[in-house]
């Protein structure tokens, strides 16, 4: 018995030095070389990282590549889709920097790492690739899969090009906002939640008639604890007709402009004690660009914007209830 297990014990660690590490069951492909690999002193010239998120979280693409007037990085992101590909200039100290990783980390030994989980129908994978100046490369693919050592590797490599990658989101971010938003209000998606301290109140809208026309286009949800704009209960909102909903889009479009919305375009901010603020989430659409922005930590002029846009909201149903169009529904 003891003499089976040293043989085993053996052949592990013959299997090792190969590359032909042995896995958890549900894990298939190829460990890649292994302890074979070997350091490459020539000189990174490129490379790329590509991060693929579960369904429905962010996934993105880095990559550096060597042209004529020097080195240039390009970055596209899930999270950010209206800003498309993005690029600046970098030092080829960033590319040395990583250079230093890849050997620090050994990831040469990763070269033809190409693993998945066969047991996982959701999950992340990630691919990485480095080139170099004798012509050489390597790369290493997986799918709820990562070779030894990859989590430490990563930590350390996403230190070096995230303030890259947030230089450049901050970039396209501005040319966004100079460019602001153009033509009419298409649809509208507000929402208010207090949370702890801040109170129990909660503010819905929905508001597309151009993408839902004459089938439930207007809706609003309302739940007021203090009283305050909204009488204490909870109330419903239906309404389907499209004119009128032209209208309150109109009214929004108005205190966009005038508290300067175009300003909060990809606003994402925590406020140090979330679990005691509001959370808010705002998305207008325009025939040309939309204005995005969330968080606990509230922008410039929020204060007013949702007190009026609210007030404004209520004022308009209102009206409505006035009326014997049975288009027009309170459900609460």
């Amino acid at each position: 018995m003891k003499k089976g297990i040293v043989i085993m014990l053996c052949f592990m660690g013959i299997f090792s030095l190969f590359g032909c590490k042995i896995d958890r069951p549900g894990i298939k492909g190829d460990n890649g070389v292994g302890r074979k690999g070997k350091d490459n002193d020539s000189g990174v010239c490129s490379f790329a990282y590509h991060y693929n998120g579960s369904i429905g979280a962010n996934s993105y693409s880095f990559r550096i590549e060597k042209e004529e007037e020097g080195f240039k990085a390009y970055y596209e992101a899930m999270e950010y889709a209206d800003y498309e590909e993005m690029e600046t200039p970098v030092e080829e100290a960033l590319l040395e920097k990583l250079h230093e990783l890849y050997s620090k980390h050994k990831v040469y030994q990763w070269d033809g790492y190409n693993k998945y989980a066969t047991d996982v129908l959701d999950g992340w994978g990630f691919s990485l690739s480095y080139g170099f100046n004798d012509d050489q490369n390597m790369s290493a693919h997986g799918s709820n899969a990562t070779p030894e050592g990859y989590r430490d590797y990563e930590k350390e490599m996403l230190e070096v090009i995230r303030p890259v990658m947030e230089k450049m989101r901050e970039e396209a971010k501005r040319k966004l906002i100079e460019k602001g938003v153009s033509g009419d209000c298409q649809s509208a998606y507000l929402y208010f939640l207090q949370k702890g301290d801040s109170g129990s109140d909660s503010y819905t809208i929905h508001i597309y008639p151009f993408i839902r026309e004459g089938n439930n286009n207007f809706n609003v949800e309302v739940k007021s604890v203090s009283g305050d704009i909204w009488p204490e209960g909870e109330y419903g909102y239906s309404w389907d007709e499209t004119d009128e909903s032209r209208m309150a889009l109109d009214k929004i479009d108005e205190l966009v402009r005038k508290y300067d919305l175009v300003n909060w375009m990809y606003y994402d901010e925590a406020a140090e004690d979330y679990n005691n603020a509001e959370w808010f989430q705002l998305n207008i659409e325009y025939q040309e660009g939309r204005i995005t922005a969330m968080g606990t930590k509230h922008p410039e002029h929020y204060e007013e914007f949702r007190r009026e846009v609210l007030e404004m909201m209520r004022d308009h149903l209102e009206k409505l209830q006035d009326t014997d169009d049975e288009k027009y529904v309170r459900y609460k």
